[in-house]
């Protein structure tokens, strides 16, 4: 992840537990694949310490709120193994411009 995503996502104007999976999300994204990262709602869980409910509640979230999209992934026989998150670099910007630290 760059520096400067890291300091975008600390600025976003969101819940605590909406902020830690956008800091998880952001850590996996970069600027090369155009912030897109992709991971399992488990494996945001366990490095997060938290439930996948409640990942998948700050996920919804994030996107209702316009922090990310969501695309699902899928193999060979209707297999869907994750989702494509991207980052919304642009709301993290104005976050920044509105809530200056």
């Amino acid at each position: 992840m760059s520096y400067k995503l890291n300091e975008l996502c600390e600025t976003a104007n969101v819940k605590q537990s909406e902020k830690t999976v956008l800091s998880k999300l952001c850590d996996r994204a970069n600027e090369k694949n155009k912030y897109k990262c992709w991971t399992s709602i488990g494996l945001l869980a366990r490095s997060i310490g938290r439930s996948p409910r409640t990942v998948q509640r700050a996920i919804k979230s994030l996107e209702l709120k316009g922090y990310i999209s969501i695309e699902k992934r899928y193999w060979a026989a209707g297999v869907y193994p994750s989702n494509e998150y991207t980052i919304i670099v642009e709301k993290l910007e104005t976050d920044l411009e509105q809530y200056p630290f």
